[in-house]
């Protein structure tokens, strides 16, 4: 069989010397071809023969050292919960910030602007006559 390619997101790692660490650690593992470890990005690419080891092996090693690895198929269902709760927490902030907005208009311009209430309903009137 040929080698394997797989990129794992790692989480937990602090420092280079983390990353060093997985990375020495998995590389030296029997099946394991090539590994390089990304801080910044938090990733790892792994080269290794399937027939040898297998990727859940090489998971069940990096949380063996303390960190936390997941392939990247689960690592995109859980960016895509992020970006939807993300997406929630914007516009409920838009919503609470447009309510600002609209009590800081209102009061920037009371000298020509006054709100009054007739029978119930809300009524913007001029000042100005």
């Amino acid at each position: 069989m040929s080698p394997q390619k797989e990129t794992l997101s790692i989480t937990g790692m602090q420092c280079a010397a983390c990353a060093a660490r997985i990375e020495k650690v998995v590389r030296r593992q029997a099946g394991v071809i090539d590994a390089h470890v990304n801080l910044a990005t938090e990733r790892a690419t792994v080269t290794f023969a399937p027939e040898d080891i297998g990727l859940s092996d090489i998971i069940a090693r990096i949380e063996k050292l303390g960190y936390g690895a997941t392939t990247s198929q689960s690592n995109d269902a859980s960016m895509a919960a992020e970006r939807f709760a993300s997406l929630q927490m914007f516009l409920f902030s838009l919503l609470l910030s447009m309510s600002v907005l609209q009590n800081s208009i209102f009061h920037r311009f009371s000298h020509i602007y006054s709100v009054r209430t007739i029978n119930g309903t809300l009524y913007i009137v001029s000042n100005a006559l």
